[in-house]
């Protein structure tokens, strides 16, 4: 055995005759030098990081280039100034409008353009304001008479007798599920311009 100066002890022993020289290694890595790990982490971080920097890029460039919604205007009721429409609403399906003028209350196919008078019974001038979500029924305004507030009704398009639900009401709006209607009670607001 030989000590070698800052590297430790040489074993010299003979083996099966023949003389060899061992060199042990230090028991304790150098802590001078970077770790084994550190480049292959540093690698799979960066390469994270340009992946996710492209997915951003590329997500906004497709947002840029989705086509805007247009809006496009379509004239449903031609009606001449001296019988304007009083009121109207379009059913859920978006295939019916309900409306109503001084002749009476109509029910007009969106797309095919034919209008059917809504059978009601004579003297019930009815404004179609709101359609409940089964599409066979609306609610209504209408006045009793001269010194009557507005009142709903219930009215089935396919005709019958309409059923009044209150007095005293305007502008409703049926629940979704049909089982409610929100609505103002009072004297009618007075209409906005512009």
């Amino acid at each position: 055995m030989e000590t070698v100066a800052r590297r430790g002890y040489r074993f010299l022993a003979p083996v099966n005759g023949v003389s060899a020289t061992v060199t042990p290694r230090p028991a304790h890595k150098p802590t001078t030098g970077p770790k084994r790990w550190l480049l292959p982490v540093a690698l799979a971080v960066l390469l994270a990081g340009v992946l996710l920097g492209w997915g951003i890029a590329h997500w906004r460039r497709q947002s840029a280039q989705a086509t805007p919604i247009r809006i496009k205007q379509r004239r449903l009721t031609a009606n001449p100034e001296e019988n304007p429409v009083l009121g109207a609403a379009i059913s859920p399906d978006g295939k019916y409008l309900a409306f109503a003028d001084k002749t009476g209350s109509y029910l007009r196919q969106i797309d095919g353009g034919e209008t059917h008078s809504l059978s009601l019974p004579s003297g019930f001038r009815a404004i179609p304001s709101a359609w409940y979500p089964d599409g066979s029924h609306l609610v209504a305004t209408w006045v009793e008479g001269p010194t009557s507030p507005l009142s709903l009704w219930q009215a089935s398009i396919m005709g019958g007798a309409p059923r009044k639900l209150i007095d005293d009401g305007q502008l409703p709006a049926v629940s979704p599920n049909g089982s409610q209607i929100a609505f103002v009670k009072g004297p009618k607001p007075p209409r906005r311009c512009g």
